[in-house]
């Protein structure tokens, strides 16, 4: 791997083509940081899978991505009408009303837009660490007034694996009790 491509981690030999799933852009065929610590502090923070439902402990220095959320809809946005996931005005954030909570649209923004924070991969990938830092630089873009004028963004909360989950250990799939 690293002699005959010549790359050194967190590099990837394919690039990972744009893509578009339903109101979102550039989803990442891996795993996403949460802001939720692992129930064993060795084990770090709690990571998911949008593809799978995966929920479980992944160490702070593992390169991971990060979708933030805003809990709530947005101010000055349409009210929700049913349960189907809204494109608010501008197509830059989805509301989701069953979890109640707004989702950037752009699911790898930090391959674009670093906020000034080291530590980003190229490929918007981060250790936990930067991910906190890139979140918290969000909210102070664009003098304080926060990315797209929000201020409200967070790594989203995930609970301990539960009856939603299929348990395998100490890590769960079809996870769907979380945002």
């Amino acid at each position: 791997y690293y002699a005959s491509l010549a790359l050194r981690e967190p590099d990837t030999a394919v690039r990972i083509p744009a893509n578009k799933i339903g109101p979102f852009s550039d989803f990442q065929p891996y795993l996403y940081w949460s802001g939720s610590p692992a129930a064993d502090p060795k084990q770090g923070f709690v990571s998911f899978s949008f593809n799978t439902g995966f929920q479980g402990a992944n160490v702070p220095l593992n390169y991971l991505y990060v979708l933030p959320m805003i809990k709530g809809k947005l101010p000055g946005t349409p009210p929700a009408a049913g349960k189907e996931l809204e494109v608010n005005p501008g197509g830059q954030t989805v509301y989701d009303p069953v979890a109640q909570v707004t989702w950037l649209a752009d699911a790898n923004l930090a391959a674009k837009q670093t906020f000034g924070v080291a530590g980003i991969n190229p490929d918007g990938s981060m250790e936990h660490a930067a991910a906190v830092q890139w979140v918290a630089a969000m909210n102070k873009a664009d003098h304080g007034r926060g990315y797209l004028g929000q201020t409200g963004w967070q790594l989203p909360e995930t609970g301990p694996p539960d009856a939603s989950c299929s348990l395998k250990g100490t890590t769960g799939f079809d996870c769907t009790a979380s945002p």
